[in-house]
């Protein structure tokens, strides 16, 4: 369905799932009733859900969906962290699944390094659990460094990332049941 039509016939996912296990849903809640949580645009595909906690997230369209797959990409959209976060686990820590603390912290270091223009272009987990980035320069396709993270210093960067990003992204408070 095209965006017009799909609003006028799906009313907007109430968050009416918060706190249920995907595993016990039943065909009764079907994503394909409401709009995508995140695009609001959309008839939604998916239940989107935690794959580490197995809790929903939320309905999602197939296009949001696949985005949320894309890492770095995602966390630039609007609404991403809060969609996240509707994992009480992860909005109790002020964390994100791992496969995006990474991408956080390439981030970070990208601003960071003070070289003109530097860029990730490999990330390495160690045997004791840091995070090696080896980072490049576009001006000067040899130059390469690394710089290692350690799990407390990523905690840390990702933390101060949803604090961030809860106090700037569009959304009201009852977007998400879990913030006070």
């Amino acid at each position: 369905m095209c965006p017009p039509c799909s609003i006028s016939s799906h009313p907007a996912y109430a968050g009416h799932l918060h706190g249920v296990a995907y595993t016990s849903l039943r065909s009764t809640h079907r994503a394909s009733d409401y709009l995508c949580r995140l695009c609001k645009a959309s008839q939604a595909s998916v239940r989107d859900h935690c794959h580490d906690h197995g809790y929903v997230r939320g309905p999602l369209c197939a296009r949001c969906n696949g985005a949320e797959g894309s890492g770095r990409r995602f966390l630039d959209r609007d609404g991403s962290v809060r969609h996240l976060l509707q994992c009480a686990a992860y909005y109790r820590e002020r964390t994100l699944p791992r496969r995006y603390q990474s991408a956080v912290a390439a981030s970070y270091l990208e601003a960071a390094e003070g070289h003109g223009h530097p860029y990730i272009q490999h990330v390495l987990l160690t045997d004791d659990g840091s995070t090696r980035f080896t980072v490049s320069c576009y001006t000067h396709h040899t130059c390469k460094w690394t710089r290692e993270l350690s799990p407390e210093e990523i905690a840390a960067l990702v933390r101060q990332f949803v604090e961030n990003r809860l106090s700037t992204e569009k959304g009201s408070r009852s977007d998400n049941p879990y913030v006070t």
